[in-house]
Order: C-alpha cells, then structure tokens, then sequence
C-alpha cells in the first residue's frame, strides 16, 4: 500500500521564494563588499571576507525576520543569537572553503567566493528555517 505524502503548502512555497530572493540580495551586498575590498582597496581576501560576510548578515537577519519568515511580536535575543549561531558556522565554513579554494587550489578570487558560496547556502537556509525562525506562521 502506497503511503501519501505531505503536501508542501502555499505559505511554503512562498516562504522559500522569499528566501532565494532575500538569499540574492544578501549574495549582492556580500560580493559588493567582498570585491571593493578586496580588488579595489586591496584589503586581504580574508579580511574582506570577514567583513563582507559580516555586512551581508545583519542584512540577512532583518530581511528574513521581517519578510522572508513574516516573524510577529518583540525581538528577542535567544532568536537573534541562533542567528548570529548559525551565521557564525557558515562564515567558519566560508573561511574554510576560501582557504582551500583560493589558497591551495589557487583559484581566482571570486571563482573561488562563488563556490564558497555552494557550500554556505544549506546551512544558512537549514539553520534559518529549523532553528533560528521555526515558529514563523504566515498571516497573509
């Protein structure tokens, strides 16, 4: 006998289309900054990764609480903590990543901030949508 499976909503769908298109605005910002300076200041790749990556995460936060996941009520630490969690292990793996891909591979600064950026991608979207804003309910 065939099991039915569950369905995945409207509110679901719409969510994950807010997400990809909050995940495409903070890719912007985070490249943008990433390249001034890096290529254009000249600051270490590293450096700018920390702060371009920096940028992008409060970016993040106050796109995906207020629109991508529609969160109602106070800000409140505990939230804003797993956030900055979750964005901590993927600026740790980003860091990784770029080590290998630009320092060892020796690929081109942004070949290698684009690959990252594959590995990266799950864990924020995981850690956002399990853990950091998992109570989140439409209202639409």
């Amino acid at each position: 006998m065939r099991k039915a499976g569950k369905r995945i909503s409207v509110e679901e769908l719409q969510r994950f289309a807010r997400f990809s298109m909050t995940g495409v605005t903070n890719t912007v910002v985070d490249f943008g900054v990433f390249f001034v300076l890096a290529h254009l200041v000249g600051v270490s790749v590293y450096v700018s990764q920390f702060i371009a990556y920096s940028t992008a995460t409060v970016n993040s936060y106050f796109i995906n609480r207020n629109w991508t996941f529609r969160q109602k009520g106070r800000f409140t630490g505990g939230e804003f903590a797993r956030f900055v969690i979750v964005n901590t292990c993927s600026l740790g793996l980003s860091l990784l990543c770029l080590r290998f891909f630009y320092g060892y591979l020796h690929l081109p600064k942004m070949i290698a901030k684009a690959v990252t950026a594959c590995f990266t991608l799950p864990v924020n979207y995981f850690g956002s949508r399990l853990w950091v804003f998992r109570g989140s309910r439409d209202t639409e």
